[in-house]
């Protein structure tokens, strides 16, 4: 097995998430060879449509990050699969209320390279957990802080008001400085 194409293997899927994130539709066209397939939660199909639906989509109203992890890349001549850790985060307002989902996911991809150049052939995506927050952006103007939210080292009690835990943290020092915001 060739380093250099496990490296490009995995740069590759890396470069996938910033062209997506970013707009950069070219450039996220040439991730994948062509007839390649892409298999998400909200489209299935050939990859150049996915790109046009996310064109289309991009800046109205919902935004999108994907974290990737570094990528588990396998070499086998010129195939190859990789399977990286995602976080798929997007702001968006579903009911009328904005909020954020958080996806923790894997993408499985099968590359080829073709041409001496690697590319994707197919990607799915493995939903593993979700979370939904509505967001809030409530100021209390008196402490400056942000209401409902309890520093990292303090709880509520009974009564509702913020208590001191007794132990020392280390986060301590920080979460007084967000309050502080």
């Amino acid at each position: 097995m060739d380093i250099a194409d496990k490296i490009a293997c995995a740069e590759l899927v890396q470069a996938w998430g910033f062209a997506r994130d970013q707009g950069k539709w070219d450039a996220l066209l040439d991730t994948f060879h062509a007839g390649g397939q892409i298999h998400v939660s909200w489209f299935q199909g050939a990859f150049p449509d996915f790109v046009e639906r996310c064109r289309q989509n991009y800046g109205k109203g919902s935004t999108a990050k994907h974290l990737l992890w570094p990528a588990r890349v396998q070499v086998n001549g010129d195939r190859a699969t990789a399977e990286t850790n995602v976080a798929i985060m997007v702001r968006q307002v579903i009911v009328g209320i904005e909020s954020d989902l958080i996806s923790n996911s894997r993408f499985l991809d099968r590359l080829e390279k073709r041409d001496g150049t690697w590319r994707m052939a197919e990607r799915a995506c493995v939903y593993e957990q979700d979370r939904l927050d509505p967001v809030e952006h409530r100021i209390d103007p008196r402490s400056q802080a942000i209401e409902g939210v309890v520093p990292i080292g303090r709880e509520r009690d009974p009564a509702g008001e913020v208590a001191q835990h007794d132990r020392r943290r280390v986060e301590e020092p920080l979460a007084e400085r967000a309050v502080a915001l």
